[in-house]
């Protein structure tokens, strides 16, 4: 895992990054208000979408408000999937629904 700037973060590049571990159990401190740029430093991962941005509100900053729950997967039509995939897209689709999704402040 990498922290990275947000000029790498866009661009997958691991060479200089501000904070490295390949620790299983890696704490970071998130120190100060403002956005955090995570990315995988495994060649290739980065690119497949193993990265992620995390925003720290400071003290007194008024809370995000609430998004709208997402609407649930429309099942597709038979004729749309091909035979045996219905059921592992609906699959994927109800597990990243699931995600948790979380803010943090400080």
């Amino acid at each position: 895992m990498l922290v990275v700037t947000e000029d790498d973060y866009n661009n997958c590049r691991a060479t200089h990054p501000i904070f490295f571990s390949n620790n299983d159990d890696t704490e970071v401190e998130l120190d100060r208000p403002g956005l955090f740029y995570f990315i995988s430093g495994v060649t290739g991962h980065c690119e497949r979408g193993q990265r992620m941005t995390v925003r720290v509100l400071g003290q007194g900053a008024p809370p995000p408000s609430p998004l709208a729950p997402p609407a649930p997967p429309s099942p597709p039509s038979p004729s749309a999937a091909a035979p045996g995939t219905s059921a592992l897209a609906g699959a994927i689709a109800a597990a990243a629904m699931a995600l948790p999704v979380i803010m943090l402040t400080v």
